[in-house]
């Protein structure tokens, strides 16, 4: 299985580096452009601030909160020795002491995300000279392997599901908020661990945010972004729909939209910088006379990685120039203002080969419609 993987892929790079113990940290806050340290060391994805200690030679432990989370801990962790607690920087004081007292060296990661006063708590009692092993575990989050393709190839068949059940079920009428809360709720029926949503409804758009209390109306455009995840692997779904029959012009905008990704799409080749798909992207953008839009505040990025266990490549842009490598997962999306539309979303989730990016999804995107009348 992929945690197993990692955790021995972990041990590797801990000998490597001369870890003896490397403690993972990690709370119930799931950020999906962000790694999971815990996630990526046990296969526990926690609902609290949790602590995984892991020894180049020995047995590992899991340190749970809330206690009564214990039984899905076992169950879903490839640590065996999983214990309760509710003071986390008093145990694993206590499951790291016979470490200090031996001068063991000792590694952290995602000491960073943890709240300021618990991650004081835990440096506070770790020895001088403790390694930072942030980027091993980084590492390997985004291990190749068959159980995290098909996590990601199952998350962008939920995500496609919850989209074209939001263009069944969406009219004008609706609140933005009563759209989402529906999607959302069949989305996790349909088996994803998690979902990030959002949701903006516009006759001009300038971004898009959360679902809001904003009644859908006829000559909106709608953006969604619809972001499942499946074993904790995350992917996104970036869709622009309109509410009634489309202008000529924002027709057209997609449509130079598709274009820029296409562009992106292309450009992206294992052993290239990801700079370099947003340079093919900002210059289909600059042949149409749109090169001062290639910036804030009229667009953000140009995709980027898809969390927990993994956020590489990290975002698209033009000064990323880390290398793209087989089996990274992440999203192209000219999400883009543009004058005459306003904001726009479109894009695919991608997983990178040997041929380059291959688009997960069974249907392409297009500018779609909400067709169904409340009256």
């Amino acid at each position: 299985m992929s945690a197993e993987q990692r955790l021995q892929h972990l041990k590797s790079a801990m000998r490597r580096t001369g870890v003896d113990t490397l403690i993972a940290l990690a709370t119930g806050y799931h950020n999906f452009l962000d790694v999971n340290a815990v996630l990526i060391a046990s296969g526990y994805k926690s609902m609290c601030d949790v602590a995984a200690v892991l020894r180049s030679d020995g047995d590992d432990t899991l340190l749970v909160q809330p206690s009564w989370d214990v039984e899905r801990a076992t169950r879903s962790s490839v640590i065996a020795d999983v214990r309760p607690t509710s003071d986390l920087p008093g145990s694993l004081a206590q499951a790291i002491h016979a470490e200090v007292l031996a001068g063991r060296r000792i590694g952290i990661a995602g000491l960073q995300r943890m709240p300021a006063a618990l991650a004081d708590r835990i440096l506070s009692m770790l020895p001088a000279g403790h390694i930072d092993c942030d980027e091993i575990v980084s590492r390997a989050g985004g291990l190749k392997t068959e159980e995290r393709l098909a996590a990601a190839t199952r998350a962008v068949q939920i995500a496609e599901q919850g989209y074209d059940y939001l263009l069944r079920i969406a009219a004008p009428g609706m609140k933005e908020s009563e759209l989402a809360a529906q999607v959302y709720t069949y989305i996790k029926g349909l088996g994803a661990d998690d979902n990030f949503m959002l949701l903006t409804s516009a006759q001009h758009g300038h971004g898009i945010t959360t679902a809001s209390e904003r009644v859908i109306d006829e000559g909106d455009v709608v953006v969604i972004e619809i972001t499942p995840s499946v074993n904790g692997q995350f992917v996104q779904l970036p869709r622009t729909a309109y509410v009634g029959d489309p202008p000529e012009a924002l027709r057209k905008d997609v449509a130079l939209l598709l274009d820029v990704f296409h562009a992106g799409l292309d450009a992206a080749r294992c052993g290239s910088p990801v700079s370099r798909i947003a340079t093919a992207m900002d210059e289909v953008m600059a042949r149409h006379g749109y090169a001062d839009y290639c910036r804030p505040p009229y667009m953000r990025v140009r995709g980027h990685g898809m969390g927990n266990v993994s956020n590489a490549p990290g975002d698209i842009t033009v000064d990323n120039h880390t290398i793209l490598e087989e089996g990274m997962v992440f999203v192209i999306h000219p999400e883009q203002y543009l004058p005459r539309s306003g904001y726009l979303l479109i894009g695919e989730p991608v997983v990178m080969d040997f041929h380059g990016a291959t688009v997960l999804t069974s249907r392409p995107c297009t500018l779609d419609l909400f067709t169904r009348s409340t009256k």
